[in-house]
C-alpha cells in the first residue's frame, strides 16, 4: 500500500504532471511543492484508494487545496483515480450506498436527495464518461442519465453550486439547471467542504461556447434569434435569484456609495495591473499604454450610472462555456460555483446582474475573434456580433421588470454601466491571455481599445 511518504514523493517527482492537468486551476503559477494534507484510505473491495487532499506551494501568492484521489499500487505511476473505470463505479456507488468513510475525526460522506433515490438507484454506474472538457473541475456522466460534477481546488464552507441551484429548482421558477440528485462531503471539526455533485444529465448539443463556434463556422444567421433566447434565459436567472428566496443570503441590497467607491478602487487597481503587465511583457509601448490607460480610467465615473439599483446573487461566472444548448433548442444554465479561483466568500457576495450580462456580451465577441482567426475572410461576422449582442440585450431589458431595480432603467445609464463592467472583464481577460495565450491578446486589447473610444 503505498504510504505518505512513497506518494508525496510521486507527488513531487511530477509536479509538471500535477500542473499540466486540465482541472488544475493555477496554470499561471508556477508549483514548487506539494504535500498531502490529508489521506485516507478506502477500498473498492480489493484495492486500495487513498482520497487524498493536498497542499500546493507555489512560488508566489498563497497556498491552494486540491482534491486527487490515487488508485494503484507501490511503484506504479501516479494515476488519478477518476481516468480508471473501476474507481468511477465504486465512487458512484457511495451515492446507491449511502457511504461514510471514516477516518478519526475526518469524514467523507455520499449524500443522496431523498426525491432522487430511484434515480440513482436505476443507473447503471459501470457505463460512465469522463468528459474532456477544458475546466477547473472533473465531470463524469454516467449512463447519459446523470452527471457527477467533482470540485477539485478545495474551499471550506457553502457551495455556490449547491445553494443556487437548490434555490432555482425549490423557488419553481422556469430556469432550466440540472437538478441536484446528491453531494460528497468531506468534514473535518466544523468545517465541511462540499467535493462533488451529482446532477441531472440534460442531453444537448455541448455548450454554448462549442454549439456558436459552429454556427458560425457554417455561416448559420438563424442563431441570432438564438441569442435573443439567451438573452430572455438570463433574465429569468436573474429574476429568479432576485425573488425566488427569502433567506438572507439571496436578499437583494440597495448599491451604495461605499459599494461603488469600492469598485472604482478595485477597477481602478486592476486596469494599473494590466497595463504593468501589457508593458513589462513588451505587449504595448509606453506611449500607447499611457494612453490606454487615461481614456479607461476617465471611463470609471460611468459607474454612477449604477445607483439606484441592487445588488443580487447572481452566476458568477458567467459565458457560453456555462450554457448547455439541449436537445430541444433551448438552454440550461450550469456552474453556479462562481469563479473558482476567488475566495468563497466572494464567491457569495452579491453583485449588479450586469457583471453576468457583460461576461456573455464579452464571450460572444470571443466567439466571433474566434471563428476570425481561422477564416479571415469573414466579413460578415463583425455585423453579425453587433447584431447578436443587440439581440441578447433588447431581449434581457424586455424580460426584467423595472420594479425590480436590477439594472438601470434609463438606456444611457444601462450602456454606462455595461461598459464599466466590460471594461471590468475586458481587463481579467487581458491578464488572462498574456499569462496563458499570449497570441490571443489581440482579441482583449481590442474591446480594452473599443471601449476607451466610445
Amino acid at each position: 500500500m503505498t504510504t505518505y511518504s512513497d506518494l508525496e514523493q510521486k507527488l513531487n517527482q511530477s509536479l509538471a504532471w500535477m500542473s499540466g492537468q486540465r482541472w488544475f486551476g493555477d496554470k499561471d503559477r508556477s508549483l514548487r511543492h506539494v504535500a498531502i494534507e490529508h489521506m485516507t484510505t478506502a477500498f473498492d473491495g480489493t484495492d486500495p484508494i487513498q482520497l487524498c487532499c493536498l497542499r500546493c506551494e507555489f512560488e508566489t501568492g498563497n497556498d491552494a487545496i486540491y482534491f486527487l484521489p490515487v488508485v494503484g499500487s507501490e511503484g506504479d505511476d501516479l494515476r488519478d483515480a477518476f481516468t480508471v473505470e473501476v474507481f468511477r463505479t465504486w465512487f458512484f456507488r457511495g451515492f446507491v450506498d449511502g457511504r461514510e468513510v471514516q477516518d478519526g475525526k475526518r469524514s467523507w460522506r455520499w449524500e443522496t436527495l431523498q426525491e432522487h433515490r430511484r434515480d440513482v438507484q436505476h443507473v447503471h454506474p459501470d457505463t460512465s464518461t469522463t468528459l474532456r472538457l477544458e475546466q477547473s473541475n472533473t465531470s463524469v456522466v454516467y449512463d447519459n442519465r446523470l452527471i457527477l460534477k467533482v470540485f477539485r481546488k478545495l474551499q471550506s464552507g457553502p457551495n455556490p453550486d449547491v445553494e443556487i441551484g437548490q434555490m432555482l429548482v425549490k423557488s419553481g421558477s422556469e430556469v432550466q439547471v440540472p437538478n441536484l440528485a446528491g453531494k460528497v462531503e468531506f468534514t473535518e471539526g466544523d468545517e465541511t467542504t462540499v467535493l462533488a455533485i451529482l446532477q441531472q444529465y440534460v442531453h444537448n448539443f455541448g455548450d454554448g461556447w462549442g454549439w456558436l463556434l459552429e454556427q458560425l463556422r457554417n455561416r448559420n444567421s438563424g442563431s441570432v434569434s438564438a441569442i435573443a433566447l439567451l438573452g430572455r434565459r438570463t433574465a429569468e436567472m436573474h429574476t429568479a435569484l432576485a425573488t425566488g428566496s427569502t433567506e438572507p443570503a439571496f436578499a437583494p441590497e440597495p448599491i451604495t456609495d461605499e459599494d461603488l467607491a469600492e469598485s472604482q478602487r478595485r477597477i481602478e487597481s486592476e486596469l494599473d495591473q494590466t497595463i504593468e503587465g501589457l508593458l513589462q511583457r513588451g505587449a504595448l509601448d509606453s506611449t500607447t499604454a499611457e494612453s490606454l490607460q487615461q481614456r479607461l480610467r476617465q471611463k470609471l465615473t460611468s459607474l454612477d450610472s449604477l445607483r439606484n439599483t441592487v445588488r443580487i446573487r447572481i452566476h458568477g461566472d458567467f459565458h457560453l462555456g456555462q450554457v448547455l444548448r439541449t436537445v430541444e433548442h433551448d438552454f440550461s444554465i450550469i456552474d453556479f460555483e462562481g469563479e473558482p479561483s476567488r475566495p468563497m466568500n466572494d464567491r457569495r457576495k452579491k453583485w449588479p446582474a450586469l457583471r453576468d450580462v457583460a461576461g456573455m456580451v464579452r464571450s460572444l465577441d470571443y466567439a466571433v475573434q474566434t471563428v476570425l482567426r481561422e477564416q479571415q475572410d469573414r466579413s460578415d461576422l463583425m455585423p453579425w456580433r453587433d447584431e447578436a449582442i443587440s439581440a441578447f440585450l433588447n431581449e434581457y431589458r424586455s424580460a426584467i421588470k423595472p420594479s425590480l431595480g436590477i439594472i438601470p432603467a434609463a438606456d444611457e445609464d444601462f450602456a454606462s454601466a455595461l461598459a464599466i463592467l466590460s471594461l471590468e472583464k475586458a481587463l481579467y481577460e487581458t491578464r488572462y491571455e498574456l499569462s496563458n495565450r499570449p497570441d490571443w491578446l489581440g482579441i482583449p486589447l481590442g474591446a480594452l481599445e473599443r471601449i476607451a473610444g466610445n
